[in-house]
């Protein structure tokens, strides 16, 4: 069984919006047996539409699609459906009156242009919007199913869960469920990582496949079987050993989290060139306060000196960004928060600031653990953003692998 996801919108094809709605198509798809073999954005243009769903329902035997199914005159895709499909669209009371409560209870009314959607192509099976006001519908075309929802994500997911997966369930007892797994690293280039799984890449190229993301993450996506996935799965995790950090919806902030709360720790963090990135991320998980007491920005030599205690002679002498200047700030930070973890943070971001001996990208980060002091030092080739973000992902798995070996 094989399934297919087209999007609508001129925001999405230009890049201005990011598409969150196909990756959560293709995993609902996947878990109901259907193996996506297509997935595109296209414009507000009926021929845009009526092409995709041509090449679309060539591949796959069921189609969603979603937007465009708003009240404005760029919302044509119920227009699209019903030429594509052959089927004049008619107007249902029902929807209509729908429409129009639904409006009158956030105190506004309707106006004719709202009746565009209450309008659906003739034999269409309806799915009535709790969260809104455009319903979605499905078509059956040629042996094929295009189920059309509308673009807003929290309506999207909530028709997808009340209806359409038991629509679909009905329509395809046969389908044989599909999994999904992604496998998280951090620290290896793609080409590490491909060398390292090569042999399961080249054997099982529809099951499994590698995918860059943001600063030093390759993630490892796995799909088909339940059995078949975890056997991957299973070789992976022993190739790749602890450069994974974690799986599906984890986070390196929240793997590091789960550690500290589970060895009862507390951490503090002082930071320089990434200017409170670090206590952010950490402060992102839910809970952080059982294991985050708090942290310091000190970005000038000034308060380097009057809030951590850094010595004004290692600051003249080696200079804010060196390795002596982030051993003594995490000194002083633990000193002063009582914490059994910190971290300090200092370098040079860019793009100014560089000199021949202390290039942009260089990073120095001290680690106080319980039983010792650390600092490390890295060579980061990225813009100002880039610095500062692999600065604090590589400062979250440096103490993740610290914190699973017993540090």
């Amino acid at each position: 069984m094989t399934g297919a996801v087209i999007t609508v919108g001129d925001e999405l094809v230009q890049g201005l919006v990011l598409d969150t709605n196909a990756p959560y198509l293709e995993e609902k798809l996947l878990g109901l047996g259907f193996q996506p073999r297509l997935s595109m954005s296209v414009r507000d243009s009926r021929e845009d539409i009526c092409q995709a769903l041509g090449l679309a329902t060539m591949k796959a035997r069921v189609v969603i699609v979603c937007g465009g199914l708003g009240p404005t005159e760029d919302d044509v895709t119920r227009e699209a459906i019903a030429h594509f499909c052959g089927a004049p669209l008619e107007f249902h009371q029902g929807a209509w009156q729908w429409v129009q409560d639904r409006l009158a209870s956030r105190g506004r009314a309707a106006t004719t242009d709202h009746k565009r959607q209450a309008l659906f192509p003739r034999g269409a099976t309806l799915f009535p919007n709790r969260e809104g006001t455009a319903w979605g519908f499905a078509m059956n075309y040629e042996d094929r199913w295009i189920v059309v929802l509308p673009g807003v994500p929290r309506e999207l997911k909530a028709l997808v869960e009340v209806e359409v997966v038991p629509f679909l369930k009905d329509r395809f007892p046969q389908a044989t469920p599909q999994k999904l797994r992604l496998l998280k690293t951090f620290g290896l280039k793609e080409s590490e990582v491909n060398t390292l799984l090569k042999d399961l890449l080249k054997e099982h190229p529809s099951s499994i496949g590698l995918m860059i993301k943001d600063y030093g993450e390759v993630h490892i996506r796995l799909c088909g079987l339940p059995k078949e996935v975890e056997a991957l799965a299973t070789q992976a995790r022993r190739r790749l050993g602890d450069h994974i950090y974690g799986e599906d919806e984890d986070t390196l902030e929240g793997v590091v989290g789960s550690l500290l709360k589970d060895k009862g720790l507390t951490i503090s963090t002082a930071e320089s060139c990434t200017g409170g990135m670090l206590a952010h991320a950490i402060t992102n998980v839910p809970g952080s306060s059982d294991y985050f007491l708090g942290g310091f920005v000190t970005y000038t030599n000034e308060l380097k000196h009057r809030l951590l205690g850094v010595p004004w002679e290692i600051l003249n002498r080696y200079t804010a960004v060196s390795s002596e200047t982030a051993r003594s700030m995490v000194k002083g930070l633990v000193e002063r928060t009582g914490t059994d973890v910190g971290i300090s943070v200092t370098g040079i971001a860019g793009p100014t600031g560089d000199t021949p001996e202390k290039p942009i990208g260089l990073v120095y980060i001290g680690y106080r653990f319980p039983q010792s002091t650390e600092v490390a030092e890295y060579r980061f080739q990225a813009d100002r953003l880039g610095v500062k973000t692999l600065a604090v992902k590589t400062a979250l798995d440096h103490l993740r692998r610290a914190l699973a070996k017993g540090g």
